[in-house]
């Protein structure tokens, strides 16, 4: 669990620089509990009983990360959704890369704009030569 959760938290690091999202509706649905945070700050994780996680960062902005087979909950289908478990990842920012090592997620990164001769850790580019 920590292990998805850290994948998603580096995608979502490397969408922000991309992309906001628009003012959703207030959740109807029941969530289970929140994720304790014992050093990070400015983000919060609420889980849902059906298995759905709203990820809310610092300045307001909200992704629903949302397992297959599940249905958005009520209240929250204007917010962008992120399919789990993450497959497919385009690593634009080489200093990323090392989230995605130390996750043990290198085999989702499917695309890079990194040049493989141009990786200095020999996991990223036996990662990229693979493909």
């Amino acid at each position: 669990m920590r292990r998805v959760f850290c994948l998603l938290l580096a995608l979502l690091s490397l969408l922000l620089c991309a992309c906001a999202a628009k003012p959703a509706a207030q959740a109807d649905a029941q969530t289970a509990e929140e994720m304790e945070l014992a050093y990070a700050k400015n983000f919060r994780v609420a889980f849902y009983t059906d298995g759905a996680a709203l990820l809310t960062i610092g300045d307001g902005q909200r992704f629903l990360l949302l397992p297959e087979g599940v249905k958005t909950p009520a209240g929250l289908g204007e917010l962008p959704v992120i399919h789990t478990p993450v497959r497919q990842v385009y690593l634009a920012s080489s200093s990323a890369a090392d989230l995605f090592l130390q996750a043990g997620a290198l085999e989702a990164v499917r695309f890079s704009s990194t040049e493989t001769e141009d990786w200095k850790l020999p996991e990223l580019q036996a990662a990229q030569e693979r493909e």
